[in-house]
């Protein structure tokens, strides 16, 4: 925030639109795979924070399902607030009011209108308990929230974009490939996840906290394997960048001695 009011005192419009992109693409490039693991470890995060007591099965499937839903608004919910702090920067604080108030309405909106959906049309309902795997538990209308939570949040994060791309300009130019990017390997991330989940469930069960957590794990980070490696191959700008600043953070650069002759 301190840096971008500088900017914007500074005079300079291009520095600090630029500030905004880099900022924006990391989030991206962090939160992408970030919501890809939520998705389908979902069930093993929760019944490792909640899988004790009266707190059931079926209770830990929908909880799943509602975090699964949750987590898809993770780049617009990081990314609104980058947004927020830029206008407020800049001074103009009644974008970002009007902005998130209409989204607040467009979030209650969805909200009512799926959960009225679920019951007029059962068919939406089953379809999309069925993507998340809880359609023979009960209850499922209760994903009309996160539903409407995560349709309100990426309307939120779209409506930001828009404006500040028109104020700015090259927004989604900059941003352009560091999207696609984590796209393509968050959706790889996931698909190893998923298969290495697959393979270890004949291997280790649910029954105890070790083996949820077990499981999770290690589908956790056979996604990031195969996540690392497909940004490698596409030649992702964020990874090198990552992988300069491991470099100086772990191997100290060469003291340079002096001749004789200065000493």
């Amino acid at each position: 925030f301190s840096t971008l009011s500088k900017l914007f005192v500074s005079v300079q419009k291009y520095k600090l639109a630029h500030h905004v992109a880099t900022a924006l693409r990391h989030i991206i490039f962090w939160s992408l795979p970030a919501t890809a693991f939520f998705i389908i470890i979902r069930a093993q995060i929760v019944r490792t924070v909640l899988g004790s007591g009266a707190f059931s099965w079926n209770d830990t499937r929908l909880t799943a399902a509602c975090v699964a839903l949750f987590s898809i608004s993770i780049v617009a919910q990081s990314a609104n607030l980058l947004f927020i702090r830029a206008y407020y920067a800049t001074g103009k604080t009644k974008v970002p009011f009007i902005i998130c108030g209409i989204s607040s309405v467009v979030t209650v909106i969805a909200s009512f209108v799926f959960y009225k959906i679920f019951f007029i049309a059962p068919v939406v309902k089953y379809f999309v308990a069925s993507l998340f795997k809880v359609s023979d538990v009960s209850g499922v209308e209760i994903l009309s929230l996160p539903l409407g939570f995560t349709i309100g949040s990426l309307f939120n994060m779209w409506l930001f974009a828009f404006i500040f791309n028109k104020d700015f300009k090259n927004l989604f130019k900059n941003i352009r490939d560091t999207v696609v990017h984590s796209l393509a390997a968050s959706f790889v991330a996931g698909a190893a996840s998923y298969v290495a989940l697959l393979i270890i469930g004949n291997l280790i069960t649910l029954d105890t906290l070790a083996g949820v957590f077990s499981q999770g794990l290690v589908a956790g980070i056979v996604g990031i394997m195969f996540w690392f490696i497909t940004l490698k191959l596409m030649k992702n700008r964020e990874v090198e960048e990552l992988l300069v600043n491991i470099k100086k953070r772990i191997w100290k650069a060469k003291i340079v001695v002096p001749d004789r002759t200065s000493i």
